[in-house]
């Protein structure tokens, strides 16, 4: 076989260029839409310990009870954005893809995760329903501002 051509180079550089701009790959991501806040019920449903996870895959986050608060964490593992799952006996989280766990407050227990899982804001509304707005995070060092839990023991 001789060897290409200017020409034929060309020819069949073009004819990839048109082949790749076709691609969905390629194309421009869509934009992500605003999380929504979340109404998940009323504070009543929430006074016993434990984690509720009905909103982990829709919404992205588990709502959490502890020690008289509760609290939204995200259900994604900060190692990779793995969907978590809850951990047995409700102690905490845990990643089926890379095995990270996470204790209940969202502590890294086990890597290769290195970072907390982080929190959304919660309050309660006038009809005494939990509202978490996953469009607000909070890192650790803000896990107490008064905007990243309910008190339960009011």
């Amino acid at each position: 076989m001789s060897d290409p051509t200017r020409r034929s180079v060309l020819v069949m550089a073009a004819a990839a260029a048109c082949a790749c701009a076709g691609c969905p790959l390629l194309a421009p991501a869509a934009p992500a839409k605003a999380p929504t806040p979340v109404d998940v019920g009323p504070l009543k449903d929430f006074t016993r310990d434990g984690v509720r996870d009905q909103w982990a895959a829709s919404d992205g986050f588990f709502v959490v009870s502890r020690g008289g608060r509760v609290f939204a964490v995200s259900s994604h593992c900060t190692h990779k954005k793995v969907q978590l799952v809850p951990a047995k006996n409700d102690d905490g989280f845990k990643c089926p893809r890379h095995g990270s766990t996470f204790d209940a407050a969202g502590h890294v227990i086990k890597s290769p995760a290195r970072k907390p899982l982080p929190r959304f804001a919660i309050r309660l509304n006038d009809a005494g329903h939990l509202i978490v707005n996953p469009g607000s995070q909070f890192a650790e060092h803000d896990w107490d501002d008064p905007a990243a839990f309910v008190r339960t023991d009011k």
